[in-house]
């Protein structure tokens, strides 16, 4: 069966919550941990507060990841890229409700344990094959750990990036993916910068601004503000979409004005909510009149993230009362 992951996500799916951000994927030292747990043996052992989640999580991924590699028993390639598949389909299904995390964790394992497989597969395997390790390679990251796995992220960057100059449109959208999984801010941007303006297909050009999401850094991120002026104006509503998320990762006076001239016009409940949502994080009152409109919206979608782009430029919050927000709006 020849895989084909869908753009992740398409513009059929809600922004995230807000104040949702993609959490970075580098674990903070453990060997405070480690020494605080060695002083817990003591008769009167100190209190301390809980991790945070973030910090919690990776530990517990590296640990599991310590356990599986030393219990595992050895398996063939052929049986390792039949496991993935299967897990890239369940994936497929389960990002589109959120719940994608458990299974995230089992092809991070079973990636680290078998890398050499996975990445062979991926420079000289069968079509299908090439999909499935291209889009596997995106969760060779293991975090920062003080009992020495190493991550295979850099080498997985590596391998993927120079098949962005000639590889089939499927495999493309699958590197894409990976990319966006790895979010290597040493990733070349140029060439995802083209295929994000250049690609025939709608697809690959939406996932490679969702690649650019993870991959940019407040200092890289001019060099693709020209392709998100261009992407927000794309005939596909998926496009237009992670366009706007990078704008809203990225304010800048350019995208603004580009999208309060391409709100009004916008068809997409999703795209414009997506839109409202770049304007908040430009915090720019110039955006009021347009987003009290907005918050007369049959589309719950639209409302909820007007309020948020309204509250975080002015850091009250007047409800859905479109006069309110309008009487706070300098004169």
């Amino acid at each position: 069966m020849t895989l084909r992951p869908r753009s992740v996500p398409t513009a059929t799916d809600r922004p995230a919550a807000p104040g949702r951000v993609r959490a970075a994927r580098r674990l903070a030292p453990l060997l405070g941990l480690l020494a605080a747990l060695a002083v817990g043996c003591s008769s009167t052992p100190e209190r301390r507060p809980p991790l945070p989640p973030e910090e919690a999580e990776e530990i517990d991924v590296v640990n599991r990841l310590s356990e599986y590699l030393a219990t595992a028993p050895p398996e063939s390639p052929e049986v390792v890229l039949n496991s993935i598949e299967r897990l890239m389909v369940s994936w497929q299904r389960e990002q589109r409700q959120g719940r994608e995390k458990p299974i995230e964790h089992l092809v991070n394992r079973k990636v680290i344990a078998n890398y050499e497989a996975v990445a062979e597969a991926f420079r000289s395997g069968t079509h299908e094959r090439k999909l499935v390790a291209a889009w596997a390679l995106g969760f060779s990251r293991v975090p920062e750990n003080p009992i020495g796995i190493a991550s295979r992220h850099e080498e997985a960057v590596a391998l993927l990036v120079p098949a962005l100059q000639d590889a089939p449109d499927d495999i493309l959208n699958n590197v894409m993916i990976a990319l966006w999984e790895l979010g290597d801010p040493s990733t070349p941007l140029q060439p995802l910068v083209d295929i994000a303006v250049n690609h025939h297909v709608a697809e690959v050009r939406a996932n490679a601004m969702l690649a650019l999401s993870t991959v940019l850094t407040a200092k890289t991120a001019p060099q693709a503000r020209d392709a998100v002026l261009v992407a927000l104006t794309d005939h596909e509503a998926k496009v237009r979409l992670h366009a706007a998320s990078l704008a809203a990762l990225h304010p800048h006076r350019l995208t603004t004005q580009r999208i309060l001239a391409l709100l009004p016009d916008e068809e997409s409940p999703l795209v414009r909510a997506g839109m409202a949502k770049a304007l908040g994080a430009a915090q720019d009152p110039v955006s009021t009149p347009l987003l009290a409109r907005m918050l007369r919206s049959p589309r719950g979608v639209e409302r909820t993230w007007a309020h948020a782009a309204l509250v975080a430029i002015y850091g009250v919050d007047r409800g859905l009362d479109a006069e309110g927000w309008m009487a706070l709006m300098p004169r």
